[in-house]
């Protein structure tokens, strides 16, 4: 399941838990993150920063409560 399926279903079905979830990052910020960290992002983790950026905090949250 991709995570914009995830997102989808978690919002149909549980809006509460994903009313924290922050939008994308910016698609230049992904772009930028290989250089910096000089190792290439997989897809999975370009499509999870690409949907969804962070939580607001909410513990244990969706993400565990990661920002």
């Amino acid at each position: 399941m991709s995570v914009t399926a995830f997102v989808e279903a978690l919002s149909a079905r549980l809006p509460a838990m994903a009313a924290p979830l922050r939008g994308p990052v910016r698609p230049a910020d992904i772009q930028a993150v290989p250089a910096a960290v000089e190792v290439p992002l997989p897809p999975e983790v370009q499509d999870l920063y690409g949907t969804v950026d962070e939580e607001d905090g909410i513990l244990p949250g969706v993400l565990l409560g990661m920002t």
